[in-house]
């Protein structure tokens, strides 16, 4: 009996990144209205509002996920003009992990509860806090949990992604290199007529070539090609890769001057062994025309400058 239902067993051939390009491509026509329904969500929320009240034939139940009722389903009101059944899930303070026939959804409030966590604990995943959940509604942790929350997760980011854009925008804060010009109050705000100071910002700047991301390779395929470009922070790598042969020239240029400078100068002192085998292992003294990144990455790393007050004001990804 098991051989003979074992040959109708269904096998999804459908690969991961398939599968989150579907989704993303259902949820990006409805994130700009689903971003106007937060706000109201918001707003009714905040002054301690009910939610109003529609056509009950058209309500429906479903199962939740909230850490702090601990509720198993919920009752959620809808109406036959709805835009969506997300729509109302929204508007009741639920998020679905899928825009297309919802089977459970999470509450905004744990969400939100999640990203405050994460935001002062980065190491606190989405599967730990999925097994957190698990724990308090007494279920045995599964990997559909955790693909549930990371799905909702990421659509919540999305809509504020949007509430921000929105609020920059209202308040004029969304021109070109209004981070570096703006960023931190005490740098750059002056007082009517304030003394110039001798030293006029103080910040830092600093590499790290940890967050290397390896280029894909033959036939591999990246899963998640999103491409976040709101950040107001971070150039377009379309608009980087503009100054490529600028970079190329610039590179040509310096080592052709490095080796004229190497047959005219004067000739090497001795110097201390010891030293010189120190300075010779040192990469940070190598020139800069002698500096290469290996060609399997397609990602080698960030560079940061930081004000004295702690402000980002440039964020370079090394691509």
């Amino acid at each position: 009996m098991l051989h003979r239902w074992a040959q109708h067993r269904y096998q999804d051939k459908q690969t991961w990144r398939n599968r989150l390009d579907s989704l993303h491509a259902n949820w990006a026509p409805l994130l700009a209205e689903l971003t106007d329904t937060y706000l109201q969500w918001k707003a009714l929320s905040s002054s301690h509002q009910d939610v109003i009240s529609v056509d009950v034939d058209y309500s429906f139940t479903i199962p939740t996920i909230d850490i702090f009722t601990l509720n198993h389903e919920a009752t959620i009101p809808h109406s036959a003009d709805s835009i969506s059944v997300v729509d109302s899930l929204l508007r009741a303070g639920y998020l679905s992990p899928t825009p297309i026939t919802p089977t459970i959804v999470i509450s905004l409030r744990t969400l939100e509860h999640y990203r405050l966590l994460h935001n002062r604990k980065f190491s606190l995943s989405i599967e730990a806090f999925a097994k957190v959940l698990c724990d308090s509604y007494s279920l045995p942790f599964c990997r559909r949990y955790r693909i549930l929350l990371s799905d909702a997760f990421d659509v919540y980011l999305s809509l504020l992604r949007n509430v921000e854009k929105c609020v920059l925008a209202a308040l004029g804060c969304d021109t070109p290199n209004w981070q570096v010009l703006n960023a931190c109050p005490p740098c750059t705000y002056e007082v009517v007529d304030e003394p110039p100071l001798h030293f006029g910002r103080f910040y830092v700047l600093d590499g790290g070539n940890s967050a290397k991301r390896m280029a894909s390779v033959g036939s591999r395929d990246i899963a998640d090609t999103r491409h976040f470009v709101e950040s107001d922070y971070l150039l377009p790598r379309d608009f980087i890769d503009t100054f490529t042969r600028d970079v190329h020239r610039q590179d040509a240029v310096t080592t052709a001057e490095a080796d004229i400078n190497d047959m005219t100068d004067n000739p090497p002192e001795p110097e201390n062994p010891i030293a010189a085998n120190c300075t010779k292992n040192w990469k940070a003294t190598v020139g800069d025309e002698k500096k290469h990144m290996w060609g399997i990455f397609e990602e080698a790393g960030i560079f940061v400058a930081i004000c004295r007050h702690g402000f980002l004001l440039w964020y370079a990804d090394m691509v």
